[in-house]
């Protein structure tokens, strides 16, 4: 059986036959009136427990329509039982777009899970969950699995209790019937594809990209998003300015005032901006890395912690999400006039270089990545690779920590850009970088802080 039932904490009251009452554990409870007796008596009915989801569907579009808004606000979920109660699967709406396939039931074609759809673990239970349909079940019997792991091909009803001469055909039955009126399954076509494999704008979306989108917008996830503190009571904050060890490089430091009066406008330098991917023969100085540097990533103030912002934060030319700064740099120099080839850390708060790697093989194939990446046609004098300390955005944020870091990505790089115009000198922004290099040359662990951008700079033609 296909049921509604309320979800865990809610409960459903009739205080009179046209007003729903709707309260979360512990919390005061909401109206809503003016509806439909028969809407009211329906709804209240899943407080006492599962309700045929076959009643809901003849019922009505005022019936529908409301129990798709309280499934949509997580109020209530579908869930699938078998014949002696046993809960298989159990179904949730995540986002605000989400449907509910109320006549979705098996034919004679073939179904097929979508390409969408990803399982993993939630704490002590296994979820298959699809963004694009905007719904989530949780496995709870491994008999809910077996159909999941067959329907990665296209399956008709028949083929599926066939394969599975264990399970109950009803049980498959109603297991597939869940799956297509949540949208984590379709009907496919008799080449086994289905409507999103045919469809030209899905075809070119790939799995992580709908993920990560989905779970960092407001509507198309029902888990918190934003600002949260996740861990303010169980972790302190991670720092502001990594802590870092070993001799220092200092950079010359240019005179503001002077950049103020001779530079270009912001206008003449967005105008002028281009993406340079051939670098002249003279190579960039460390006098023009350290004046490019220090205008695109240092240190200008660091703040304490307050009541705003309860955790360390610094002020520099470019914007980051919260003021966390999660961006370290490290400069890979090649043909750099005046600076040992080598991978180094720069330190923003003592406008600083300090040895990471004086590997040939790393600063070679660092370089050479990065060419290939930029299809370059000449070799690269300085590259400037942008790592990320997760923590520094996750102990605040909860579902748009890393497309947070990616911003601040594109942010830095827009300004490195523009610095990199003003000054004559050739920028281009990567696309794409190697990260297991990275590791290797750093010795970091991808896990805690690992690359997620890389800027290439060095003198024009």
């Amino acid at each position: 059986m296909i049921a509604l039932i309320a979800t865990e904490g809610i409960e459903f009251r009739a205080p009179d036959e046209t007003t729903l009452s709707v309260r979360r554990l512990g919390g005061p409870p909401a109206t809503l009136p003016g509806l439909a007796p028969q809407t009211v008596r329906m709804l209240a009915a899943t407080d006492d427990g599962p309700v045929a989801l076959a009643e809901f569907a003849l019922g009505g579009d005022e019936l529908r329509a409301t129990t798709l808004r309280l499934a949509r606000a997580g109020l209530v979920r579908v869930a699938c039982f078998d014949a002696h109660g046993e809960e298989l699967l159990r179904g949730t709406l995540t986002g605000a777009l989400a449907e509910l396939r109320w006549e979705a039931a098996p034919g004679p074609g073939a179904v097929r899970l979508t390409r969408f759809a990803v399982l993993r673990r939630d704490g002590d239970e296994l979820v298959a969950e699809a963004p694009l349909a905007g719904a989530r079940v949780t496995v709870l019997d491994p008999r809910g699995a077996a159909v999941l792991t067959e329907l990665c091909r296209a399956r008709t009803a028949h083929e599926l209790r066939k394969a599975l001469p264990h399970i109950d055909p009803a049980a498959v039955d109603d297991v597939l019937r869940l799956l297509l009126a949540l949208g984590l399954a379709a009907p496919a076509d008799d080449d086994g594809l289905l409507p999103e494999d045919r469809s030209p704008e899905l075809r070119q979306r790939e799995l992580p990209d709908v993920l990560l989108h989905a779970a960092s917008r407001s509507g198309l996830t029902d888990r918190p998003v934003g600002g949260t503190y996740p861990f303010r009571d169980e972790l302190p904050p991670p720092p502001a300015l990594k802590p870092v060890a070993g001799p220092a490089i200092a950079l010359p430091r240019p005179d503001v005032a002077a950049l103020r009066a001779a530079g270009p406008t912001l206008a003449a330098a967005m105008e002028d901006r281009r993406s340079v991917r051939a670098f002249g023969r003279v190579p960039m100085t460390v006098a023009q890395l350290g004046e490019f540097l220090f205008r695109t990533a240092r240190v200008r103030a660091v703040h304490p912690p307050g009541d705003a912002l309860p955790y360390e934060t610094t002020d520099r030319p470019y914007p980051s999400g919260g003021g966390a700064y999660d961006l370290e740099l490290y400069v890979t120099a090649l043909r750099c006039d005046g600076l040992a080839p080598g991978m180094y850390h720069y330190d923003p708060a003592g406008h600083a270089l300090r040895l990471v790697s004086g590997d040939a093989k790393h600063v070679v194939g660092m370089l050479a990545a990065a060419q290939r990446a930029a299809g370059g046609e000449s070799a690269p004098q300085v590259l400037v690779t942008m790592a990320a300390r997760f923590a520094r955005t996750a102990w605040k944020y909860r579902g748009i920590a890393y497309a947070l870091t990616l911003k601040n990505v594109g942010a830095l790089s827009a300004t490195m850009q523009l610095a990199a115009t003003a000054m004559g000198l050739g920028g281009c922004p990567i696309g794409v970088g190697d990260a297991a290099l990275f590791a290797t040359a750093t010795g970091l662990d991808p896990a805690a802080e690992s690359s997620v951008g890389e800027f290439l700079v060095g003198s024009a033609e």
